[in-house]
């Protein structure tokens, strides 16, 4: 296992290494992640996925390459996962990533999820922009441990369609619920800690490369700068107890 599990940002590299496990490795470098206190996830689609997108393709020893390279920095990893038909060959290939996030076609299929279950022990993050309330009050929360977490998104890059409000209520169904972010306008991220978020995920990559997430993808070089201001948002809306409040600036005026 890496560092525990208190991080308040994950970066997703997605399929955002083009298939080369050199780049994914010079991602995680080139950010500095491993001073920056954030957790990371590479992915791994569904079978069918790699039939017609075999350009993307990482093997399962650079899968594991990737969690010995986390495990080595201090980095908490997780795998994101498509909803995949022989999900038990992961565990069998030594594949013990720190958490596990399920797609939202993943969180879906309400199957795969037991499967995951079954198989993984560790914490979920389980998207959930493809499922209704009903279906995840119903059939997902039924199924989670007090250290797993819902994580809102919207499969769009536009803003008015990410349903911010939504992060309130799914928390008023009593789990902890993250931000996925889809939209073009990275600065929602920051809407959705005011929203209620618990922690966010976004996705990065190089975006002097054609990337398959590249409209709402961070670029490298600004990743250290976001999540610094993310980190930020946080610590500006920690509960807040009785006492006075602080004052350390002068009073003018």
């Amino acid at each position: 296992m890496s560092k525990a599990l208190g991080w308040k940002v994950c970066l997703e590299i997605g399929i955002n290494h083009l298939g080369s496990y050199s780049l994914l490795e010079s991602m995680i470098k080139k950010t500095g992640m491993a001073e920056l206190g954030v957790s990371v996830t590479a992915q791994i689609r569904e079978e069918d996925f790699y039939k017609t997108n075999k350009q993307f393709y990482l093997t399962l020893e650079e899968h594991q390459n990737f969690i010995m390279l986390c495990q080595q920095l201090k980095i908490p990893c997780g795998l994101a996962l498509g909803p995949l038909f022989d999900l038990q060959s992961l565990k069998d290939a030594g594949l013990e990533p720190d958490f596990i996030k399920t797609l939202s076609a993943s969180s879906a299929n309400i199957e795969f999820l037991k499967r995951v279950y079954d198989i993984y022990d560790c914490p979920k993050y389980m998207s959930v922009g493809l499922s209704n309330v009903a279906y995840i009050k119903d059939q997902i929360i039924p199924l989670m441990s007090k250290k797993d977490k819902l994580i809102h998104t919207c499969l769009s890059h536009n803003s008015a369609d990410q349903n911010l409000k939504d992060i309130r209520l799914l928390g008023s169904l009593g789990v902890p619920v993250c931000y996925g972010l889809h939209a073009v306008d990275h600065n929602l991220i920051y809407t959705s800690i005011g929203a209620g978020a618990d922690s966010v995920f976004f996705y990065i990559g190089d975006k002097s490369l054609d990337l398959p997430d590249f409209e709402h993808a961070i670029d490298l070089v600004d990743v250290a700068d976001k999540v610094n201001r993310i980190n930020a948002c946080f610590s500006a809306m920690n509960e807040g107890d009785d006492s006075p409040k602080s004052i350390k600036i002068d009073f003018i005026g």
